[in-house]
């Protein structure tokens, strides 16, 4: 991989509103590669009234690599998500993880059942890759079938 100064990739992988979740595993290893994957998933908290010069000092360096993290997102857009991410303030809120990712993808009885992104894009998103991680579920018995001091489910 190809890097100019500060040892940032001078070809970073394009995010152009399709196949989020391969930009997005290219996109974390080179925020763990430039150390600031942290800041992207926990962001940079507000420096206390009363910091010490070493909070102050930490703080900045916070800060500084929420500013980098900025860059390489900025950079690994196309032209038109650019335009949708722009006004964010910090590296956690351009990424914010699953929320508005899921959101955007779940159908909505305002647009009629189509989700966010079918009618921003036009595209019916696909939600394939979409896993269901350690659901809890249970089955309701009918009064028929239980006896006085059965479980109801």
């Amino acid at each position: 991989m190809a890097t100019h100064n500060d040892n940032i990739p001078v070809h970073l992988p394009v995010f152009e509103g399709k196949n989020f979740d391969q930009w997005s595993v290219k996109i974390k290893l080179i925020f763990r590669f430039q150390d600031v994957l942290e800041i992207v998933n926990e962001g940079v908290t507000a420096l206390a009234a009363n910091a010490t010069d070493v909070q102050q000092t930490a703080h900045r360096e916070l800060k500084q690599k929420d500013g980098k993290a900025m860059f390489l997102m900025h950079q690994s857009v196309s032209n038109e998500i650019f335009d949708k991410i722009m006004h964010y303030e910090s590296a956690k809120e351009i990424f914010i993880k699953d929320h508005a990712y899921l959101i955007n993808r779940s159908p909505t009885k305002k647009l009629h059942d189509k989700t966010p992104e079918e009618a921003w894009c036009g595209v019916k998103p696909s939600v394939q890759h979409l896993k269901i991680l350690s659901s809890l579920c249970y089955k309701h018995v009918p009064d028929q079938l239980r006896k006085k001091l059965d479980d109801k489910s």
